[in-house]
């Protein structure tokens, strides 16, 4: 991909399933990275819970990962080079939820984790504030986005149907 891994300093993660916090702990190790998360999920994965993580769904141990920033506001700004990066908390998939957008070249790129769910108590999920995250994204009027699992949508008309898809 042309990435010179030595570039890379900061690994921001977006909830604390284990599907999206495998490897944290060996890319840190490897690469010296600071580990960027929100409040709720440093204490999730300092505890390792096996059902807030979904590791029990997949039969795992989550291992301890200690993050090293966190923030407990609705929106953190983390400026790296040039580009300020939008982290933003989007309680409702997971307690712990974020989305990361930000500006370039007159484009909105906004990298959504888990738009699609699920929701399920076992996780920790809320409905109610889910249906919210879904709203607070759609009014962000993003370009692109970049979903967790199920790939790129742009223009915002592609994308705000995906994400409506999912309000119920």
């Amino acid at each position: 991909m042309g990435l010179e891994p030595e570039r890379i300093k900061k690994l921001i993660l977006t909830h604390c399933h284990i599907d999206h916090i495998g490897g944290a702990n060996q890319l840190k190790n490897q690469l010296g990275l600071e580990i960027i998360a929100h409040k709720n999920t440093a204490e999730i994965l300092l505890r390792q819970d096996p059902v807030l993580t979904a590791a029990k769904w997949y039969g795992l141990t989550p291992e301890v990962i200690l993050v090293d920033r966190t923030f407990n506001e609705p929106e953190m700004i983390l400026e790296i080079d040039r580009e300020k990066l939008h982290l933003l908390f989007i309680p409702g998939h997971s307690p712990d939820s974020i989305a990361v957008y930000l500006d370039r070249s007159g484009k909105r790129v906004l990298f959504g984790q888990d738009i699609h769910g699920p929701i399920h108590p076992s996780l920790g999920s809320d409905q109610s504030l889910y249906q919210a995250s879904l709203r607070k994204l759609i009014a962000l009027k993003p370009d692109l986005l970049c979903e967790g699992h199920f790939g790129i949508y742009q223009p915002n008309s592609a994308l705000e149907k995906y994400i409506r898809s999912f309000i119920a």
